[in-house]
């Protein structure tokens, strides 16, 4: 209601100091702390980039601020919007991104070379390549990273999604209690820092339901049972592929445990949020599962 003007360099000072987080912490690997200095004293404007990923770090998602920048800068959201909405088949795709993504690699900026990385990753069909690939964007701003250490580092979108492939490569890998050590990790950075619902939303769905998935690959059925106090998260209830793939590890949990009056209406769930969501090869290989396992029938 007043008629004074808060900049962006206020906004990031007043995140910082209101999570009490020193200026280190915040910068780290993304720029240095005399220029994270100069943007909270309104000395010098970031780049677009740089500008998201010091508001990702404070919890803020930057989908509900618009910004300007440079034809380079508007280039690369253009490309970052059209990968998130085209629905093109797996080889158009990749095409398409090594097409029109080649320069970022190639870019001083490092968070548009490490966004180049983290995307490449889903055309990449060898595990060890993908590994180190995920790795070498993450080294990128993180070099020293330990997942046990996640809560001392604050985390860029990049980042986290980055930490997301990291877990599930290595469980694809070998599934293994560290494996979901990992996600928990994870999980556990998501609820005890202060992110807002939609960057919340971003990463909580993912996570839950690979954890969900490498506990009951690993015959964890007590683990699994134990997680279904977390279906009534407002940030999967938004998300009804991930959802669905939960209830599709819990209602075979529940064959496994004998409950079958139960995990016959929980397959229900899950096989109608997956075809909902039109991932009908998952849904008809859950139906094949469940009456092969338990002689459930739909």
């Amino acid at each position: 209601d007043s008629n004074s003007i808060m900049y962006f360099g206020d906004l990031i000072r007043e995140l910082r100091q209101e999570q009490k987080l020193s200026q280190q912490i915040v910068c780290q690997g993304l720029c240095s702390k005399s220029k994270l200095s100069k943007i909270e004293n309104n000395y010098l404007q970031p780049d677009i980039a740089l500008a998201e990923a010091l508001l990702q770090r404070l919890g803020i998602s930057e989908r509900i601020f618009t910004f300007w920048g440079s034809e380079d800068e508007d280039a690369f959201h253009l490309l970052k919007y059209r990968l998130l909405h085209l629905h093109l088949e797996k080889e158009k795709l990749k095409k398409y991104f090594f097409e029109n993504a080649q320069n970022l690699m190639n870019s001083k900026n490092i968070l548009h070379k490490q966004y180049y990385l983290l995307r490449s990753l889903q055309f990449l069909d060898d595990p060890e390549v993908k590994l180190q690939t995920a790795y070498e964007a993450l080294h990128l701003t993180l070099p020293s990273f330990q997942f046990e250490n996640i809560n001392s580092y604050r985390l860029s979108w990049n980042e986290l999604s980055l930490l997301n492939n990291i877990s599930i490569i290595l469980d694809d890998m070998e599934h293994s209690y560290s494996n979901s050590l990992r996600f928990t990790y994870i999980l556990n950075y998501l609820r005890q820092n202060n992110l807002d619902i939609i960057y919340q939303n971003s990463f909580f769905p993912v996570t839950f339901s690979s954890l969900t998935y490498s506990l009951y690959l690993q015959k964890q059925f007590t683990e699994v049972l134990q997680t279904s106090t977390q279906y009534r998260n407002a940030t999967l209830y938004h998300s009804p592929f991930f959802l669905g793939l939960c209830l599709g590890c819990y209602c075979q949990t529940l064959g496994e445990t004998q409950q079958y009056d139960q995990a016959k209406k929980y397959t229900y769930y899950a096989v109608s949020l997956l075809r909902i969501t039109e991932y009908f090869p998952n849904a008809t290989l859950l139906e094949k599962f469940m009456k092969e396992d338990f002689g459930i029938l739909l």
